[in-house]
């Protein structure tokens, strides 16, 4: 996704779209679809995204399709092994993070491993972007949280399993 700020006038979302085509050098003019929302910046006849994007692409046979699921709502139906994953790593961040003397444990054990982070992220549901925060964290320092999980005794299995 790209941040938008400011206006959000269907002229600001085509230049953000060139721009962002151009800067990882896109040809534009393979596009052939579009989805978007319904908000008049996107739809409006003359001046909406979607026209202006037709006129930049000297293409009137551009296909736009209206999406009504809101960017959260599709990102948060998570797949039955993505929330698999999803369960175990936020049952053992719980584990590391929940009880004080764990939490201090674990973050004195990465200082001494010369770990690249210095704590787990806690993962809160009212973010969908904060799972991938907590995925990527927990992933990075997987290595030393097996290592810090066998110091207390506590078994994940999964976490040992590369395809996991």
């Amino acid at each position: 996704m790209i941040p938008m700020t400011g206006q959000t006038q269907g002229v600001d979302y085509l230049n953000t779209i060139v721009c962002f085509f151009n800067e990882r050098s896109i040809d534009l003019k393979k596009v052939f679809s579009v989805c978007t929302d319904g908000c008049p910046s996107m739809l409006g006849r003359n001046i909406g995204f979607v026209q202006l994007l037709k006129k930049y692409l000297e293409n009137d046979n551009l296909l736009s399709f209206h999406c009504i699921i809101h960017q959260e709502s599709l990102a948060v139906k998570l797949g039955e092994n993505f929330s698999c994953v999803m369960k175990q790593v936020v049952k053992i961040v719980n584990f590391i993070r929940s009880n004080e003397l764990n939490h201090r444990t674990f973050q004195e054990f990465l200082k001494e491993l010369i770990s690249q982070y210095g704590d787990v992220l806690y993962h809160t549901e009212v973010r969908w972007l904060s799972k991938g925060k907590v995925l990527e964290r927990f992933f990075s320092i997987r290595h030393e949280i097996t290592l810090f999980l066998a110091t207390k005794e506590k078994e994940y299995p999964d976490v040992y399993d590369f395809s996991w």
